[in-house]
């Protein structure tokens, strides 16, 4: 089977479940699939090198701590893509605002700023955005 790790992983837990033995079949090189393409021909000859043995992967499990820890560096890595996008989004948008907004943050750490933005609420009584606040 090729692509136990992504979209094979719940056929071959399936199959494992019911005794039926697995081989994980090496992927082709990506820069010779580029150039040649792909083939479902050329994808069965492949496979071809499990009957004489030659290929023996053994596919991960995909259960227990090992794939608790991936999981939790996959949601990491992605929460910590979706706060940098965040920050130079907001960053991006307060180079576009007024010069009174525009010209406050310049001196605020990025936490700074976020803390600011959170308490800032829009309103004829309240003072500008970005603007110092008082204390809380």
């Amino acid at each position: 089977m090729e692509g136990t790790g992504s979209f094979g992983a719940e056929l071959a837990r399936y199959l494992r479940a019911h005794q039926i033995t697995v081989v994980e079949v090496d992927r082709p090189i990506r820069r010779a699939r580029r150039a040649a393409g792909t083939s479902d021909p050329v994808d069965a000859y492949a496979a071809t090198a499990v009957l004489p043995g030659h290929a023996n992967g053994t596919p991960k499990d995909r259960d227990g701590t090992v794939e608790a820890i991936r999981a939790l560096r996959v949601v990491r890595a992605s929460a910590i893509k979706a706060r940098t996008q965040t920050i130079k989004q907001t960053k991006s948008l307060i180079i576009t605002a007024p010069a009174a907004v525009r010209e406050a943050p310049h001196s605020l750490t990025t936490t700074e700023l976020i803390r600011r933005l959170v308490t800032s609420r829009p309103g004829a009584d309240r003072p500008p955005l970005l603007l110092p606040s008082s204390p809380h």
